[in-house]
């Protein structure tokens, strides 16, 4: 029998455990609150620090690798051809492929040195006060897939996760 579990297998496990266990405990908490008066308004669970929170989800934008993801390996293999093989063989996948760098410059902005387009000159401003996600992965290289996937989680229709966006 093997017992051995990868690392990204093991973290997702453990996230999912300590979100369920953080929302019972929070709903326990709030049934008891509830029980008095069910409509009586509740204060937040911490103080609110954020104006507001913005959910920039580009279908049909600009790639993540010409605004502000820049790939230096990308550069160097420029034109060169590729294929995809197991399961990140695309539908598309038929004819030549070739790697493409992106055609812009990038540049470090805010104190935080944030990669940036060198077309978003107003925005790299206030890059300080940005948070831009580069960890979102799929099990699709399809993009009407991988939307259609994103999508779904973001209305908390996605089967087998705890912590869901929305719903």
């Amino acid at each position: 029998m093997n017992l051995v579990l990868p690392r990204r297998r093991f973290l997702q496990g453990v996230g999912s455990l300590l979100s369920v266990a953080a929302l019972n405990s929070l709903l326990r908490a709030e049934t008891a609150t509830r029980a008095s008066n069910p409509l009586a308004p509740r204060a937040p669970h911490r103080p609110a620090k954020a104006k507001a929170c913005i959910l920039l989800y580009m279908e049909g934008g600009p790639s993540h690798i010409d605004t502000f993801d820049p790939k230096p390996e990308l550069d160097r293999r420029h034109m060169m051809p590729f294929s995809q093989k197991g399961k990140f063989v695309a539908a598309m996948d038929t004819g030549n492929r070739f790697l493409v760098k992106s055609p812009f410059k990038f540049r470090q902005t805010g104190q935080g040195g944030l990669w940036m387009c060198e077309h978003f000159e107003q925005l790299g401003r206030v890059a300080d006060d940005l948070c831009i996600y580069r960890g979102c992965q799929v099990d699709s290289v399809d993009h009407p897939t991988a939307n259609f996937r994103f999508s779904r989680f973001l209305s908390g229709k996605d089967s087998g996760r705890a912590g869901r966006l929305g719903g």
